[in-house]
């Protein structure tokens, strides 16, 4: 299993797209401007890989046991939406995100 970041420690670096920068800021900021339907920000990363999707199964003794599901968690404090995306793929995987390329949805 892959070490984890601190909080306070940069990820590796990775591309994305203009059009992802209203995920670019820290997770406080976020949820400030959406205040009137937010309290807090899960960020998940789905990878597709050669037509297949990378998912992961959560541990037997764990909240959801056995459960199948694209590797995610919840923001840290000041974390910024997309650091957070590519720092739970590295914690729940190992794998290192090159890019982020799309933002597929937000849910309420």
């Amino acid at each position: 299993m892959a070490t984890p970041i601190p909080p306070q420690q940069s990820i590796h670096p990775y591309q994305t797209s203009s059009e992802l920068e209203p995920y670019k800021i820290p997770i406080n900021t976020y949820i400030s401007q959406n205040s009137d339907h937010l309290v807090g920000v899960l960020s998940a990363s789905v990878i597709i890989h050669r037509g297949r999707v990378l998912l992961i199964q959560r541990i037997a003794d764990d909240d959801w046991p056995n459960v199948w599901e694209v590797p995610g968690g919840v923001a840290n404090g000041n974390e910024k939406i997309l650091d957070c995306a590519v720092r739970e793929l590295w914690e729940e995987t190992g794998l290192r995100a090159s890019a982020v390329m799309a933002m597929l949805g937000e849910f309420e």
